[in-house]
Parts: C-alpha cells; sequence; structure tokens
C-alpha cells in the first residue's frame, strides 16, 4: 500500500505543503486544511517545529474571526519567524497578508493593515519574484485600503497594479470579480463612465463563476451607477430596489444598510426627478438604525453625514444641526478609540523595553517613549474638551432654532446665524483643513519663518512642520494626512537635513522654538 504523504511515488515535502496550504485558502476558503493537518503530522523526517507551526498556522487561519488584532499579531510574528527560518517564503507571505487582511476588516488599524501589506510586497520582491499570485493578491488588498479611506486614485494604482502582473491571467473568479468591480466604483466615484462600463463588465463575466451571495451587492450598486450616468432614473431606483429586497432575506445586515444609503442618496440626488426628502430621509434612518446594532461607527458616521448634507440642501436647519453635531461626536468617538489603541501599544512597547534593560542591568525607561505618551494622553484631553466645546454649539443651536420656530417668517440674518453656528461645529472636526488652519491662526507667522529657513521646503514637508508646531506626533500626522507612518518619518528626516540639526537635536523642539 502506497504511504499516506505519496502522490504518484514522491514524498511530500514541507513546502508542497506549505503550497497546499497556501492554494486551499485561495481556492476554496481552507475546506481542506483539516486533511492537511493528518498529513503534516504524518511526516516523519521534517523538524517538529516546522511542523507544529505550520499546524498552528491552520488554526490560525480557521479561527481567524475569534482573534483581536493584537492577538491575530502575536500569533502571526511568532509563525513568520519559523517560516523565515526554514525559508518558506510563500507561506511567511501569505501569513503576513492574512494579518494584514485581519487588520483591515476591523475597519480602524488601517495604517497596521498597510504596513503588513507592504511587508508582503517586500517579501515577494525579494523571495518569491514579481509574478506571484500572494504579490496579487496584497496589491488588491492595498488597492481596498485607500478605496476605504477615499484615495481613488490610489486605489485604481494598486488594483491596476496587481491586474498587470501576467499572474492575474490565473487568478481565482473571485479576485478577478473583486478587482474589476473595485475599479468599477473608482471609475463610477472619478465619473470615468467608459472604464466604469469595461470593468463592470468584466465583473460581471467573473460574477458567472464566482456567484457568492455577499458580493453580488456590488454589480446591483455598479448596474445603478451606470443607469444614473445613462439618465435612466427610473432603472437605477429598481436596480437598487431590487437589490435591497435580495439582501432582506439574506443575514446580510451590513449589505441591507449600504442599500438604504444608496437609496437615500439617490432620492435626495438634484438630478433624480421624483426628488423626496422625507423618501430619502425613511431611508436614511432606517439605515441608521442598523449600523448602530452592527457598532460599525465609521458606517454610521457616513449615514449621518449623509443626512446633515441632505438636511443643508433642504433647508432643514435643526435636522442639519442635529445631525452635524452627531457627526462631529461620532468621529471624536472614532479618534479616541484609535488614539486609545496606539497608547496602549506604545505602553505595551515601553513594557518590553523595560524587561529588556533590565534584563542587561540598564535603567528600566525609555525617555523618548515616555514622551510620547504622555503627548498621546495630552491629545486625548484635548478630544475630551473638544466634546464639552460641541456641547456648547447645540446649546446655541438650540437657542437659535427657538428663535425660529416663535416667528412665522424667518429673518436672514437669524439664519446668517445658524448657518455661523454651524460652521464654527464644522471648524472642529479633525481635519488636515481644521489642523492647519489652528496653526495659522495660533502661529499667523510661522509659514513665513519656515521658508526663511528652509527655502526648498516642499508644500507636504510644509504640512508636517505644521502638524508638529502644533503638537502631534508622527502617528497622529500619518492619520490626519491618510499616508503610512513610514512616509511621515520620511519628510521629518528631509525637514531634519535641510533644517541642518544634527543627531543629538529634536526636530519637535526645533520646529516648536519657531514663532
Amino acid at each position: 500500500m502506497a504511504n499516506n504523504n505519496q502522490i504518484s511515488g514522491k514524498p511530500k515535502t514541507l513546502k508542497v505543503l506549505a503550497s497546499n496550504i497556501i492554494n486551499s485558502i485561495r481556492n476554496n476558503q481552507g475546506e481542506s486544511l483539516s486533511d492537511i493537518v493528518l498529513e503534516l503530522q504524518q511526516l516523519s523526517e521534517a523538524p517538529e517545529q516546522v511542523v507544529d507551526t505550520m499546524v498552528e498556522f491552520i488554526i490560525t487561519y480557521q479561527n481567524r474571526k475569534s482573534y483581536s488584532p493584537e492577538e491575530m499579531k502575536n500569533r502571526i510574528y511568532r509563525q513568520c519567524a519559523v517560516f523565515s527560518k526554514h525559508k518558506l517564503y510563500e507561506l511567511k507571505a501569505r501569513a503576513t497578508l492574512l494579518l494584514g487582511s485581519h487588520y483591515l476588516a476591523t475597519y480602524k488599524h488601517f495604517a497596521e493593515s498597510l504596513r503588513e501589506l507592504i511587508a508582503v510586497e517586500l517579501i515577494a520582491q525579494k523571495h518569491l519574484g514579481n509574478n506571484n499570485m500572494i504579490l496579487c493578491e496584497a496589491l488588491f488588498t492595498k488597492g481596498s485600503i485607500y478605496l476605504f479611506q477615499g484615495n481613488y486614485e490610489e486605489s485604481t494604482k494598486a488594483i491596476e497594479q496587481a491586474q498587470s502582473l501576467g499572474i492575474f491571467s490565473t487568478a481565482s473568479h473571485e479576485l478577478q470579480f473583486k478587482s474589476h468591480v473595485n475599479l468599477a466604483r473608482n471609475f463610477s466615484l472619478t465619473q470615468n463612465v467608459e472604464k466604469m462600463k469595461f470593468h463592470l463588465e468584466k465583473a460581471e463575466q467573473s460574477y458567472v463563476h464566482y456567484q457568492s451571495v455577499y458580493d453580488k451587492a456590488a454589480l446591483y450598486i455598479r448596474r445603478a451607477d451606470l443607469l444614473k450616468y445613462e439618465q435612466d432614473w427610473e432603472g437605477a431606483f429598481q436596480a437598487l430596489i431590487e437589490g435591497l429586497n435580495f439582501y432582506k432575506s439574506t443575514q446580510f445586515k451590513l449589505r441591507v444598510t449600504e442599500f438604504l444609503m444608496e437609496i437615500g442618496n439617490l432620492l435626495s440626488s438634484e438630478d433624480y426627478p421624483q426628488k423626496s426628502f422625507d423618501s430619502s430621509m425613511q431611508y436614511f434612518e432606517q439605515a441608521l438604525e442598523i449600523s448602530r446594532e452592527l457598532k460599525i461607527e465609521r458606517l454610521e458616521a457616513k449615514i449621518v453625514q449623509d443626512i446633515w448634507k441632505t438636511a443643508y440642501a433642504n433647508k432643514e436647519w435643526k435636522l442639519c444641526a442635529e445631525k452635524l453635531i452627531e457627526f462631529n461626536n461620532i468621529l471624536e468617538n472614532i479618534n479616541q478609540e484609535e488614539l486609545a489603541i496606539h497608547i496602549k501599544k506604545l505602553e505595551q512597547f515601553e513594557r518590553e523595553e523595560q524587561l529588556k534593560l533590565l534584563s542587561v542591568g540598564k535603567p528600566s525607561y525609555n525617555i523618548d517613549m515616555i514622551d510620547e505618551v504622555v503627548k498621546l494622553r495630552e491629545e486625548n484631553e484635548s478630544l475630551k474638551k473638544k466634546n464639552t466645546n460641541f456641547q456648547k454649539i447645540l446649546a446655541e443651536l438650540d437657542s437659535v432654532v427657538g428663535k425660529l420656530s416663535n416667528t412665522s417668517k424667518v429673518r436672514q440674518s437669524t439664519v446668517e446665524e445658524l448657518v455661523n453656528i454651524t460652521r464654527k461645529s464644522k471648524r472642529d472636526i479633525s481635519t488636515l483643513d481644521a489642523y492647519l488652519a489652528d496653526c495659522e491662526e495660533l502661529h499667523p507667522g510661522f509659514s513665513r519663518t519656515m521658508v526663511t529657513l528652509i527655502p526648498s521646503i516642499t508644500q507636504m514637508q510644509m504640512k508636517v512642520a505644521k502638524l508638529i508646531r502644533i503638537g502631534l506626533n508622527t502617528q497622529s500626522i500619518a492619520s490626519v494626512c491618510g499616508v503610512t507612518i513610514k512616509s511621515i518619518e520620511n519628510h521629518r528626516m528631509n525637514l531634519r537635513k535641510k533644517g541642518k540639526l544634527n543627531q543629538e537635536q529634536s526636530l519637535a523642539a526645533y520646529i516648536m522654538a519657531l514663532k
């Protein structure tokens, strides 16, 4: 009888089984992984550590939804160390890609997800070659991150780069469908109708073989987008209603929410012939209720934003004011959560540094790390103060709305007063423009001083300098600017060079001392 570890007389090796693990994840969502575990356990001559780690990785994949980001990171980093030691680079890249995807699924750890995907690219370039399917998958996932961040240009670039690889022609129907449908979305948002139509047709061809219930939503929504461009408004509405009814009979509440949002936006569009403020609000409110059940704050923020924009366009001032304040508060909660996550990471890193220093008999503190934790806590307190300010603004709005309700004819001056207050509340949203405006307001001569000291300073370097001037650290600047931490570190390094600072001089201290 042939040995179970043999196929056509050839014994299976660790590398063959590693490829089988990757193919199982890629082609059938890991359905055959349990069989591979048995095959691994029957390998008699393989290093025990490698076999155990491969089995552990399979378990990690099978239970991935139950792990927190930190637990997943610890597991994957431990496994990748073994894969790297034994030159199982493809499996290391696949494990790193799994971690990046896990971060992305939280809708909070975009920077961490991007970091891991860049690591996959580096592994591929160094050990696997550029025409590799894992690199293709990593580039597509990278495009998804940029899509979530609203950076459609970078999203399109990453997905097109994935499609440009020769191996893309052999990609799974799932990857082909998702890449084409995401490009269709990007080109819809940038109003490139011809390219949108091309990629939508490609996505529909792939879906014939893919047939995922969850991902079918994209076809309904992209078809509706195309019909809107063709001025077929009734057809667009019917496509969205068809999608909504399809998902109401499934367990996918997130998809139901998306269709309710799309219909609400369509009914409130200036171009829609049967535009109806009341009907659009009904759909938006249903979407908002489900988003709160799902506890996806970024989705809730998007719906609230759509409501206040629609209310503003229809001069529904009270609703506009209420939702604007609600939007700001949700954003503040998101910022505080992300800040708390980062503080926790820094504190954990500090504890690890203390243990390392103690183990070699050195002082158990790290000045730079302590300073950064202190700054982050100061930022946290600043956010809490902003919440108090929002409550004050709400009180002012209530006062003005009271004036409106006590008069049959709204005076222009009263309306202007309300608009000014809403603008004041917008001003407190933690956006890049708001932070830059803060710097201009607090330090009016700063830009002139920077240009005088560093004539060759670029626009992006000036933004980074301004954000440093008002007290933001590298992590916060990266988050506000929507780029990677590494990118901000590069800008800081260039600022140091142009400012001719030596190793002992702190860039932050140098900038903070300027007027």
